[in-house]
């Protein structure tokens, strides 16, 4: 700031910004030291910014027909507003025009030339600079100007070219795609200088590939283009005064796509064989130029099974994948009722979709199109391919452990083996003969099936055994016999699947001995700790007891073995055991491996058993009433769980004592459901008394097949309760601790099986003392049902006269007076 008398300047550090500025002096003091009368107080507008352009006519860069152009453009300046004075444009470097020339029309916004005014005349491929300078008018330092310049072309004049097709950057998928141009002159176009260069080669009207039909030029090959970019220009047309072509030469790109998707990678490859019911398929397909089109896309499939023909699938299905460029079908994945498919088996044997049968060739159609191009339809193609679906099973079952080993002549002849296949067997038969071959004549063939529980899952095999025998043959031969069988291989409902082998074997037919049980049978239970074995040893020409040998749970017992004797008379190997021999719970295995008639001829096949021995009486629990407990039901049901550790309880050895008196199972009273002995009581007309000790006694048995059965009895008493009254002594009574009558004692009914509560009123009514009360045990038992002569706290309550309550439930049982002394 600087103070020139009578000037005060201040000067600013910095530029000013564009905008309103506000001035103030606030103060200012004389020589005297008189103060500014009034401050001083004013605004002004700092104007930086030169004007601004806009909207020019025509624009920068445009390309227009008309030779003499009006140009526009729009100025302004928002602060001190323009300067008329210093508007000027120029044309290129010819002189400016001025605000007041008769070319220049301004409003104070837009400034319009007129070049047909100024006589200004463009000719046709002419490039027209403009410049328009503008300033601003502030009131203080110089405007702030600027000068705005921009360019705009005058079309040549000369014909204009309009691509009709194939446009630039399209597709075609024509064989003979023509191009088509239309040519426009006012003037007309002179047809001579018509000149069209496709992929480098030059065609003029001349041609019979390219014709002129003004204002249409249209170029038609004779033969199908080679596919990829085909590149056009138009370089020349004339109009009839000589103007060239506008733009030229006019260039452009097309490309020719004529073939159709290609197919690939097939899976499963033409020919090929698989196992799998559900063979996944794919295939890649590609298209070089447009893409596939993924909509077009299908499989077509010959020799699904049960589906009656063919069936398609396309790529928005269940089950089929479109993953470019791979188009796979998951037939575990389809739908098969889609199709009318439904399948005779179980749902739960195979799962769901369709399947590929056996021996079956499956053919599959892919078929896709290319995306839709810009001209003509689509290229579409389909590839078929095909494989085999084979058996999953060849060979016939296995057959193998022929049995028996040998045979009795006293027996009829059943044959088996063991059979096994995967697929399991359907059926089995079986031929023989005794002569020692199967080729020339044979008896037979004889039906088998297969035998229960004999299933091996290891090897999916049973035992197959013949459904009747073969004979009974009564003397010594060999029998040679052939066992054919058949898998179960029945895949897809398809006999054909099956298949069939066969092997053979002999059996022996041999005399000897031959052994029975007579006693005890299998599984039979004993109750005799010393029960003696007796087997069924014949033979017409006798049995010779020395080689024989016996083994009883696991201990081997020869001949000589004082416990072991044969009756030849009878027939009969008896094994006796002394006394104490079994134990309780022991199962006894017999098992009798050889024995030889007196020609020496073996014993046909083995003796193998096994009995228990039982030597525990039955069992007793949960007893009803418990034993010693107090009930108050006169006609109580009794009962008694009796169990056997293995022979279970014999119902007619079942009885109960009940006060002297017996009851068995033919008293109506008296019931047994297996496990449970009751007596009701009520059926027997018996009701016990109350007080009175009643006591039980059961008796029951086991029920072993061999010996007398092992017996037990049980016992138990349960207490009637006794049927009391209310009752109060002594009354009076003296609690004065000297021994004597010291409290009051209250009998009630039922107080040996439930509790009741004791409330003492005064004579006022007002309750004093309240306790719980027994139940008791005993007549004796005095602790749990008295009243001391105190009150709730604990404090003595004077001499006189008290009213008792006694209530259980909320029922009143007994009520009166009681006399307190002191």
């Amino acid at each position: 700031m600087d103070w020139t008398p009578p000037t005060l300047t201040w000067t600013p550090l910095s530029d000013w910004i564009s905008g309103p500025v506000h001035v103030e002096l606030v103060s200012a003091d004389d020589s005297l030291g008189n103060e500014l009368e009034s401050p001083l107080d004013w605004w002004f507008t700092m104007d930086l910014e030169p004007p601004e352009f806009w909207g020019e006519t025509p624009a920068d860069g445009a390309i227009i027909d008309d030779p003499e152009p009006d140009i526009v453009v729009h100025i302004a300046d928002t602060l001190s507003g323009l300067d008329s004075d210093c508007l000027w444009m120029t044309i290129g470097s010819g002189t400016p025009y001025l605000v007041d020339d008769p070319a220049v029309t301004w409003d104070g916004e837009v400034w319009e030339f007129s070049s047909a005014t100024a006589g200004l005349w463009f000719p046709g491929g002419s490039t027209v600079d403009v410049c328009v300078n503008a300033c601003d008018s502030p009131d203080y330092c110089p405007p702030n100007d600027s000068t705005h310049c921009w360019s705009f072309s005058i079309a040549t004049g000369g014909p204009i070219a309009t691509i009709i097709e194939p446009l630039d950057g399209t597709i075609s998928a024509c064989s003979l795609q023509a191009i088509i141009i239309t040519i426009t002159d006012s003037d007309g176009v002179n047809e001579s200088t018509i000149e069209l260069e496709i992929d480098g080669v030059a065609f003029d009207t001349g041609d019979p590939k390219l014709s002129w039909s003004e204002p249409t030029l249209i170029f038609q090959p004779d033969s199908v283009w080679s596919e990829g970019s085909i590149e056009v220009s138009l370089n020349s047309a004339s109009d009839m005064l000589g103007n060239e072509l506008s733009g030229a030469p006019i260039e452009w790109t097309f490309t020719v796509d004529l073939t159709p998707p290609d197919y690939s990678n097939m899976i499963p490859a033409d020919g090929a064989q698989s196992l799998d019911w559900q063979q996944l398929i794919s295939v890649d397909i590609a298209d070089a130029i447009l893409g596939v089109d993924v909509d077009s896309l299908e499989f077509e499939i010959d020799g699904v099974y049960r589906a009656g023909g063919l069936i398609i699938l396309r790529a928005t299905d269940d089950g089929v994948l479109w993953t470019d460029p791979t188009f796979t079908l998951d037939p575990g994945m389809i739908d098969e009722s889609a199709f009318g498919i439904a399948y005779p088996w179980p749902e739960d044997t195979l799962g769901a979709g369709i399947y590929f049968p056996e021996f079956a060739t499956i053919t599959i159609t892919a078929r896709a199109f290319d995306q839709m191009p810009d001209y003509c339809d689509p290229n579409g193609s389909e590839f078929v391919w095909s494989f085999e679906i084979l058996d999953d099973d060849t060979l016939g079952p296995d057959v193998f452990e022929f049995g028996p080993a040998y045979e009795s002549t006293q027996n009829d002849v059943y044959l088996e083996a063991r059979i096994a296949d995967p697929s399991g067997v359907h059926v089995a038969e079986l031929i023989w003969d005794d002569d020692g071959e199967l080729d020339v004549d044979f008896n037979g063939p004889v039906a088998m099936d297969s035998v229960s529980m004999t299933h091996d899952p290891s090897d999916n095999s049973w035992i197959w055994r013949t459904t009747a025998p073969i004979g009974n043959f009564n003397s010594p031969r060999t029998i040679t016999y052939r066992i054919t069988a058949t898998d179960d291989d029945y895949d897809f409902l398809n006999p054909d699947d099956r298949s069939t082998a066969f092997a053979d074997s002999i059996c022996p037919i041999l005399g000897g001995p031959v052994a029975t049980y007579i006693t005890p049978e299998p599984g039979e239970i004993t109750a005799c700790d010393n029960q003696p074995i007796v087997i069924s040893l014949t033979d017409p020409d006798g049995v010779d007891p020395a080689p024989m040998v016996l083994r009883i749970d696991g201990e081997v017992v020869p001949w000589g073995d004082p416990r072991l004797s044969y009756d030849p008379t009878a027939g009969e190997l008896t094994f006796q055991p002394e006394d104490a021999w079994w134990s309780d719970m022991q199962t006894i295995t017999v098992f009798l491996t050889l024995a030889e008639d007196s020609l020496g001829n073996p014993m046909w096949d083995t003796l193998s058993y096994s009995f228990q021995a039982d030597l525990q009486a039955p069992n007793y629990a949960n007893e009803m009433p418990p034993a010693w407990t107090m009930i108050r039901n006169a006609e109580a049901v009794i009962s008694v769980d009796i169990s056997d550790n293995l022979a279970g309880v014999r119902a007619n050895e079942l009885a109960m004592r009940i006060d002297g008196v017996r009851y068995d199972l033919s008293d109506g009273g008296l019931s047994w459901d297996g496990a449970v002995l009751s007596f009701a009581p009520a059926v027997e007309g018996v009701e016990f008394i109350a007080g009175d000790t009643v006591c039980v006694r059961v008796y029951a048995g086991d029920d072993p097949d061999l010996c007398e059965p092992n017996r037990s009895e049980f016992d138990w008493c349960f207490l009637m309760e006794p049927k009391i009254t209310c009752n109060l002594f002594p009354n009076p009574f003296t609690p004065n601790d000297d021994g004597i009558n010291d409290f009051a004692v209250f009998d009630y009914p039922e107080m040996f099986s439930g509790d009741a509560e004791l409330l003492i009123f005064d004579i006022r009514n007002k309750l004093i003392y309240k306790s719980t009360i027994g139940p008791v045990s005993e007549m004796g038992e005095y602790d749990n049902r008295l009243w001391t002569g105190i009150d709730g706290t604990g404090n003595k309550v004077r001499p006189g006269l008290y009213l008792y309550v006694i209530e259980k439930d909320g029922e009143i049982l007994c009520n009166g007076t009681v006399v307190l002394q002191r």
